[in-house]
């Protein structure tokens, strides 16, 4: 044997799969090690994220799970019976769960941990009395470890260096913890099911194919990492060398022509027949065009699978055949499955945790995450042109219509009640210019009977303030100057007060805490809203004259360019510019008469942006809360 290894001495460079790794307490130190591979000791997560980055479809597979899982941000629950203060903290919290982030950000940022990693960490900072939570920040996965029984975190932005501990930004923390209130602590969030001390993502068995994926796409489908042979063999015939001589000529070739980077593996041959040259033999394996496309079609399948991608055609990729109409149809049953089965199970989770931590803080639990818009099924024309009339079918097909606004095929009787309607709202309702505007939303009604409904909510709102008692003539004056200018700073109200900075702040921070007032901040701005309980309060406070409900013809907030003419219901009810109230609304016209300005919002109407047919155009009834400006 010895003798049979002398004569045919082969050296092969191995290049082994990527393997999970190992997770496993050492020696002399607190926390367990996160992988024991040398180039990513005790830094698996970063090894995950370098995988991220250089493989394309690993990519979009990712940013295409966090995408369902962001959905379109967070909202409160409008069905909720919750108080007036309890929305407006609730709202706060989505503004701002931190100085720095929004909750919207604060989800991506733990969405994309929980799909990259399998899971995620947040910091808890508590108040200074300890009642309540403070802030919740995000935490880079990748700057935290544990112990075996995850008693204490442990941070650190730099886990390559010899001695983490003595970093400079090196912290202790413990768990979060709502019996030991105080301090920071950590949220650790495993969405995966290792029972290792460290999460583990799911798609952890398609590691080694998403490294093929890199190393196709990075070398041209030249030589990968793990190729199917040899590049070529090398023989030295001029003797054997020891193992020492034979292991420093190994590394001098390696470095200088193998790996990725340089196309290839080889082979030594070490003998000492023929002359004493090297023999240098290419090795080309036959069908290697075949090969790799048998590789492509095994990395693409592989990586679906690990990701549990029912259909790629959600994330980018083109799929065969599978008896549908048209990609539209594909794309909602494939959305509508992947929602249902992966975005919906894992949102709810979400918010199951954001509603306890607004929960330990007195706020019920009342935030929502609204998921991505579903891909609307497509109406067939046949289906929709026996329902138009012929000035829309002209208008779809880009065309004018045809001198008329009004359908040849509407009754003389429609165009009476429509005059009487017009009419009836010339010779009534009030100037828009002579009120103020406080607040105003849009009528999804269809009739007068919707309308009383909308309208006795709104009244019963105006009638029972919720004021918020204990505000100083401080806070109503700082909540005056918001209510004016909601983008002023602390040095523009401390100015306009004659007061200092400290008092503005203090003044904010009761408001804030009260309900008074909702903060939001974008590109770099903060905005301070005054809530309705806040407008109540001040209202009752200066003794103003009431606030008042009443209702507008305005165009819709999604309204697209128009692209022909509006119809002549619309044209002269916008151009009245008059605001009017339930009486002139409802009772009069109702009256005996039966007639319903509600049914006159132009008819059907087809949306260009969003390819959707409505009952209504681009115009709306709005519902306005005014009050009248004082006269000059």
């Amino acid at each position: 044997m010895d003798k049979l290894k002398n004569k045919y001495n082969v050296i092969a460079l191995d290049f082994s799969m990527s393997k999970p790794p190992q997770i496993k307490e050492e020696r002399n130190k607190e926390y367990v090690c996160f992988g024991t591979d040398r180039e990513y000791r005790n830094n698996y997560p970063q090894y995950l994220l370098d995988l991220y980055n250089r493989s394309s479809k690993h990519r979009a597979l990712v940013d295409g799970k966090v995408e369902f899982l962001t959905g379109r941000g967070w909202k409160v629950d409008a069905h909720a019976n919750v108080t007036n203060q309890a929305v407006a903290q609730a709202k706060t919290f989505i503004a701002s769960p931190n100085p720095d982030e929004t909750l919207n950000r604060l989800n991506y940022l733990t969405n994309f941990d929980d799909v990259l990693y399998g899971g995620y960490y947040l910091e808890i900072i508590w108040s200074k009395d300890k009642e309540s939570i403070a802030e919740v920040n995000y935490l880079d996965f990748r700057y935290i470890r544990t112990n075996e029984d995850k008693t204490m975190y442990y941070f650190t932005s730099d886990w390559t260096s010899r001695k983490p501990e003595n970093n400079e930004d090196w912290e202790v923390i413990p768990p979060f913890n709502v019996n030991e209130r105080g301090g920071k602590q950590v949220l650790a969030v495993d969405c995966s099911n290792s029972k290792e001390v460290y999460p583990l993502p799911s798609y952890l068995p398609a590691v080694p194919m998403i490294e093929a994926d890199y190393e196709l796409a990075n070398f041209d489908l030249a030589n990968i990492k793990n190729q199917f042979v040899p590049s070529f063999m090398i023989s030295f015939n001029n003797g054997i060398p020891t193992d020492e001589e034979a292991d420093i000529l190994e590394k001098q070739i390696e470095e200088k022509f193998s790996g990725t980077d340089n196309a290839g593996r080889f082979i030594l041959n070490f003998s000492d027949a023929k002359d004493r040259s090297a023999e240098i033999t290419p090795i080309t394996p036959s069908n290697l065009d075949k090969q790799y496309t048998i590789l492509e079609q095994r990395i693409d399948s592989t990586l679906t699978i690990g990701h549990r991608v029912i259909n790629p055609i959600l994330f980018g990729w083109a799929s065969e055949g599978n008896g549908f109409s048209n990609n539209a149809d594909e794309m909602r049953v494939a959305m509508d499955s992947y929602q249902n089965r992966y975005a919906t199970p894992k949102q709810e989770d979400k918010e199951q945790l954001f509603n306890s931590i607004l929960l330990v803080n007195g706020v019920p639990g009342i935030l929502e995450i609204k998921p991505l818009e579903p891909v609307i099924a497509q109406i067939s024309l046949q289906e929709v042109l026996p329902h138009l009339t012929q000035d829309e079918i002209r208008e779809m097909a880009g065309y004018e219509p045809l001198g008329n606004t009004d359908s040849q095929f509407k009754t003389q009787n429609d165009k009476d009640i429509e005059s009487i309607i017009l009419d009836h709202f010339s010779n009534c309702g009030m100037d828009e210019d002579d009120f103020e505007i406080v607040s105003f939303r849009e009528l999804e009604c269809e009739s007068i009977e919707e309308f009383l409904i909308e309208d006795d909510k709104a009244q019963a709102g105006l009638q029972k303030f919720a004021a918020i008692p204990g505000l100083t003539d401080t806070d109503l004056a700082v909540m005056q100057q918001l209510e004016n200018n909601p983008n002023a700073s602390i040095k523009d109200i401390a100015r306009a007060l004659q007061i200092t900075d400290d008092e503005v702040a203090k003044a904010l921070s009761r408001l804030q805490i009260a309900g008074a007032i909702a903060v939001a901040e974008q590109d770099g701005i903060i905005r301070r809203e005054v809530t309705q309980d806040g407008l109540d309060t001040i209202i009752e406070e200066a003794v103003e004259p009431q606030l008042t409900v009443v209702y507008k013809y305005a165009l819709r907030s999604d309204a697209p360019a128009l692209k022909t003419r509006s119809r002549n219901f619309c044209i002269r009810l916008m151009a009245e510019r008059k605001l009017y109230t339930r009486d002139e609304i409802s009772n009069t016209l109702n009256n005996g008469m039966g007639l319903d300005p509600f049914r006159y919002r132009g008819g059907w109407y087809h949306n260009p942006n969003t390819d959707r047919n409505t009952k209504w155009c681009r115009h709306i009834w709005q519902q306005a809360i005014v009050r009248r400006k004082p006269q000059q």
